[in-house]
């Protein structure tokens, strides 16, 4: 649970927030019919309450991570890939020394001296200069984009071509099982067409 108090303007304490984080199923119980619950918690301890689920600050936690990581991938992009930037300011950029989008949004910053003085010279100009930051910031900040979604005809189609290539195979096999089979029944034929010459006659010849 986390607390955060407010002060406005003129100086007054406004009401502390809580931020209070409970498993999916208990939501319901603790906000109460109506929010009925949470607002006699709130009125006993004179604070707001905001109570969510676990689940959903799961999810804003994934997403606040996944936005970071956007955002680190996309400083380090070469100022060329920036179609939005002006050849000039490009180039201008380029001779100052400033390579990605992130050394020139650092650089606008402030923190480091040299670099912003080098960002003013190669851009003295405010309103080129406001118009290459304003390219930089929207690329940096562009929403990611959705993976576009495997469409299910063609998953569909891969399976059908999946069974008429088991199929084609079967008859192949079956060909191999009858050609043994065959072969087999020769083998046992002529076995049995040579035991009575290995055997014999037993008895003596009556002509004899």
């Amino acid at each position: 649970m986390n607390a955060e108090e407010g002060v406005e303007d003129d100086g007054e304490e406004t009401m502390p927030t809580l931020e209070c984080i409970v498993e999916e199923d208990q939501l319901s119980l603790a906000i109460g019919k109506r929010g009925q619950n949470v607002r006699l918690a709130s009125a006993l301890i004179g604070a707001k309450i905001d109570i969510k689920s676990e689940q959903a600050v799961k999810e804003q936690v994934a997403q606040a991570l996944q936005r970071m990581l956007l955002v680190s991938q996309r400083r380090g992009t070469a100022l060329e890939e920036i179609l939005e930037l002006e050849p000039a300011a490009l180039e201008a950029l380029a001779a100052a020394g400033f390579e990605t989008v992130g050394e020139v949004l650092e650089a606008d910053g402030g923190d480091d001296e040299d670099a912003t003085a080098r960002l003013d010279g190669a851009l003295p100009d405010e309103d080129d200069r406001a118009d290459a930051l304003e390219a930089l910031r929207a690329f940096e900040s562009a929403p990611a984009e959705e993976e576009p979604e495997e469409d299910e005809g063609d998953f569909l189609t891969s399976d059908e071509d999946g069974e008429e290539t088991e199929e084609t195979e079967e008859p192949g096999e079956t060909d191999g099982s009858e050609e043994t089979g065959e072969a087999g029944a020769e083998d046992a034929t002529e076995e049995t067409a040579s035991e009575p010459g290995e055997a014999g006659p037993e008895t003596e010849n009556p002509e004899k």
